[in-house]
């Protein structure tokens, strides 16, 4: 039974190394990327000035919320001022 569970196994192994080539990579390639990931002389640090787009968007937001706010005010303002004008020419007796 051991020689049979040990023939399998070989054989299942001589399987795998016929599918499994071996191959040897590129040394140029991998002296490249080992110098690339190595190399103590330049070290970079991503800056993101995500930031300041962050702030110019959020004061843009808040410049253009008041002025609408104040364009919606002057357009109410003038009916408002009418309606007064017409509720005390109503009050006046006599005219």
């Amino acid at each position: 039974m051991d020689k049979i569970a040990g023939n399998s196994s070989n054989k299942f192994e001589n399987e795998l190394k016929k599918k499994f080539i071996r191959f040897q990579p590129d040394e140029n390639f991998v002296k490249k990327l080992s110098d690339k990931l190595f190399e103590q002389s330049s070290i970079t640090l991503e800056n993101s000035k995500k930031y300041l787009y962050n702030f110019f968007f959020v004061l843009f937001g808040l410049f253009s919320g008041y002025f609408l706010i104040r364009i919606i005010k002057s357009i109410l303002k003038p009916k408002k001022q009418e309606a007064k004008n017409n509720h005390s020419k109503i009050s006046q007796p006599g005219t």
